[in-house]
């Protein structure tokens, strides 16, 4: 990677990269644990990294299922 200008990137960084944005574009978990290869547990607790943003948009929907 050092020799191309990357950043320091594993294959295994790329696998909770990709986790967390399969699942910020709404695709479904078990799809996605499929795709890694993990139980569905293992993929929640382990690879997706949910951001502060994510976490604010799935609070705004609650609060407005609410107000219906």
């Amino acid at each position: 990677m050092k020799e191309i200008g990357l950043p320091d990137m594993t294959f295994h960084k790329l696998r909770h990269y990709c986790a967390s944005w399969l699942y910020e574009q709404g695709i479904p978990d078990h799809i996605v644990a499929e795709i890694l290869g993990h139980d569905v547990m293992v993929l929640k607790q382990i690879y997706q990294h949910i951001g502060v943003d994510k976490k604010e948009q799935v609070f705004n929907q609650i609060r407005a299922l609410q107000e219906n």
